[in-house]
């Protein structure tokens, strides 16, 4: 019997990973949390597709091919898990979903954002801080006006960010009154 040769597997090139420790992805991770809150907050964990209860941000159009709009409020859709992942990522279904944003911000602010969209996205640190320090701006907002049982729809760990920023919230304001007086 003649042994029969196994087949050669074809070695595949790894793909070079994201460095995903730097300054700037850091502070874009952050941004991403924060949007994600504000997003759920804002729109009473409401799924914009089926109306169920929203557990995710989905960015309409997607951060990898718009990164201008990546931070941008109008892009952001809470959405349920069923239907993040079953509709649109895996049917491709997003026309309801964009018919709901359409709805919702009007035709004039989705064509902007649209054509917005072609431009190159900012990713200087500066830039990068001054976005984070007015979500968190936003988000201490919408959590001091946000009554209990909203913020009881949160993970434990939404919780520590959310008491983490109220921490830092009363230390901010009463470093500002201090300075007032």
């Amino acid at each position: 019997m003649i042994p029969v040769p196994k087949p050669i597997k074809e070695v595949k090139a790894k793909k070079k990973r994201k460095i995903k420790h730097t300054p700037e992805y850091l502070i874009i991770d952050k941004i991403d949390r924060l949007d994600s809150d504000i997003c759920l907050l804002t729109n009473d964990f409401k799924c914009m597709v089926c109306g169920g209860l929203a557990g995710f941000n989905h960015h309409f159009f997607h951060k990898s091919n718009y990164g201008v709009l990546r931070f941008e409020p109008n892009n952001h859709c809470p959405i349920c898990y069923g239907c993040h992942e079953y509709t649109i990522h895996t049917k491709g279904d997003t026309e309801g979903l964009r018919d709901t944003l359409i709805e919702k911000i009007g035709q004039e602010a989705f064509d902007r954002m649209k054509e917005k969209g072609q431009e190159l996205a900012n990713r200087s640190m500066p830039y990068l801080r001054s976005v984070l320090e007015v979500k968190e701006l936003v988000y201490l907002q919408l959590i001091r006006i946000t009554d209990d049982e909203k913020l009881k729809m949160f993970s434990n760990a939404g919780m520590k960010r959310i008491f983490a920023l109220q921490k830092k919230y009363k230390e901010v304001t009463h470093e500002s009154n201090n300075n007032e007086r």
